[in-house]
This record gives structure tokens, sequence and C-alpha cells, in this order.
């Protein structure tokens, strides 16, 4: 771990009285601040303790907007991201499409192969799901086993094949653990908006959200549009 006075503060030793609890937490903050440093400086080892306390506000930013485990956005970093999309949406009419995806059975993974496997197939949903976003777009991990992804500028039959295609790289991706050999599939639920009057992200979400869960009803690994 990068050593900076900057961070001492913030070390077991300068909290003698404090729980254990506690001190796990603060020594993943540490861990994670460490790990986002190296990403955003690859050449932090070679910084002055000045040259990395410049950059610290950038990287305690970029720890407040991604999800921890994944790398991707979190939902605060989306909710800032989509203000100003459906805004731009309405003043220059093109559209927006916001999915739900779910990993089905999620719970049974955690509970068979363990949450080391899980967090696996979280990461690797997480990684299909960057490498098929533009950068004009955004993903990020929405909370447990459901993520988001929006994209934007695309008809509705181009949107249905860029989700088409995460929801097939997941189906086809093969995990293994323990050499005992497992998948996952997806369900995915879309609202889309195109229109003079922004809606409330929220409101968007929900509809996404029903879409979901006619998804699962109608078996899972599938995706559904919401009705406009």
């Amino acid at each position: 771990m990068l050593q900076d006075p900057t961070f001492d503060l913030l070390k077991f030793s300068s909290f003698p009285d404090v729980g254990a609890a506690l001190r796990e937490r603060i020594d993943e903050i540490l861990r994670r601040l460490d790990e986002v440093i190296r990403r955003k400086l690859p050449n932090a080892d070679e910084l002055t303790q000045e040259q990395l306390r410049d950059h610290l506000p950038n990287v305690l930013e970029e720890m407040a907007l991604t999800d921890p485990l994944t790398g991707l956005s979190n939902r605060r970093a989306i909710d800032v991201w989509i203000t100003r999309q459906l805004s731009a949406a309405a003043r220059h009419d093109f559209p927006i499409w916001v999915a739900i995806a779910d990993l089905d059975h999620f719970k049974k993974v955690n509970d068979t192969y363990g949450h080391d496997a899980g967090d696996t197939v979280l990461k690797a949903f997480a990684q299909f799901l960057k490498t098929n976003t533009r950068q004009s777009n955004i993903c990020g991990r929405q909370g447990g086993e459901e993520f988001l992804e929006i994209i934007t500028h695309v008809e509705r039959d181009n949107s249905v094949i860029a989700f088409e295609r995460i929801r097939k790289q997941i189906e086809q991706q093969k995990f293994t653990v323990n050499s005992q050999t497992f998948s996952v599939t997806t369900s995915i639920g879309v609202a889309g908006f195109r229109g003079t009057k922004p809606p409330a992200f929220a409101d968007l979400i929900a509809r996404a959200d029903t879409a979901l869960y006619s998804a699962k009803h109608k078996g899972r690994n599938r995706i559904e549009y919401a009705e406009s």
C-alpha cells in the first residue's frame, strides 16, 4: 500500500480504542483507496507525497462514484449523468433506453458455490457491460445482482441488439469453482423515452423494473420492454 502521512491518520494505530468492526472498515477503505490510486495513477510509486496529495480530491471523487467490487459507476454517478442526458434528449430529440439487468437465481450461486464465486460472476458480468457500453453511454451496478445500462441515440431495434448481446454473453460464459462448472443467465427490463418533456429518472426506473418483473414471470433469461 502507498505510504503517505496524509493517510496515516486513518490507520488502526491512530485509533487504539475503536472496535474490531470499525478497524476492519478503516482497513477496507484504505485498501480501496490504494486500488483507486494505482488505477488512476499507474506511476503512483514514483510520485512525491505532495504530488499524491494534489491528486487526492480526484481519487476520493472516483471512490464516491464507483462500486468497490466491480469498478462500475454506482447509482449516485448514474443519477448525475442521467439528469443531464434526459434534458439533452428532450432538447435535441434523441431516444434514451434504461435497462435493468438482474442475474437469475443469483442467491443459488452464493448458496451452492460460495460468495467468492458470486463475486466472480458479478465481476464478469460487469466486464461484459463495460466492454459493450460506448463511452458516450453509461453502465453501473445498482446493488446486489442488479445492474443498469443506459444507451442513447439509437432506435429501439438497435437497442434490442445491444441488450441481447449482453444477455447472450453471460449465458454462454462458463464458471468453474472447485472443479464444478456452472453458468448463469440474466433477465433484462427496458424502458425508453423520447419526447419534449423529460420524465423523472425514478419513473423510468419504475417502468424498467416492471418490465424486468415481466421477464422473470415469463421464464427469465429474456428481455422485456415497458409499454410506451
